[in-house]
């Protein structure tokens, strides 16, 4: 889920499903081409449409993400101030939430803290938030390899 709160057509969330997407590949340009075409869409105000095949967009806010998701698995929250992700035992079903370059707004930490988070780092400098989903992957895909703590 990629939450847009800004703007003046907020908020607008773009959500992609794996099993499905098409026409992502390895690249910035690829992803980025995605969800602009997403957001170029007439998004109704309620439910979803699909902008291609995996790639959805929605109205939801942030606190309609939580909502949701809160009934599929556990939250975990990338923050600095976290434990290293390398001393953490994962949960069942993780949901990793975490901001951008601004952190989460002081209502939307409010509204991810209610459903009481684990929360984490990836190591002791800022990184960008796409690096950070890459050191965590690899982190549970070094536990899967050797049949430690399976979280996926």
């Amino acid at each position: 889920y990629l939450v847009l709160e800004g703007g003046e057509d907020a908020p607008k969330t773009v959500r992609f499903e794996g099993a499905t997407v098409k026409y992502l590949n390895p690249d910035e340009r690829s992803t980025a081409s995605l969800i602009r075409n997403a957001l170029l869409k007439k998004v109704p105000k309620e439910g979803e449409i699909s902008s291609s095949p995996g790639v959805f967009i929605s109205r939801m806010s942030f606190d309609d993400v939580i909502d949701k998701l809160a009934k599929l698995g556990n939250f975990v929250y990338l923050k600095e101030d976290g434990v290293d992700c390398r001393d953490f035992e994962f949960p069942e079903n993780p949901i990793f939430v975490l901001g951008d370059n601004q952190d989460l707004t002081e209502a939307e930490e409010k509204k991810l803290l209610e459903q009481n988070p684990s929360t984490i780092n990836v190591g002791p400098y800022s990184l960008h938030a796409d690096h950070c989903m890459i050191l965590v992957q690899n982190e549970l895909d070094r536990r899967q390899a050797a049949g430690e703590n399976n979280a996926l």
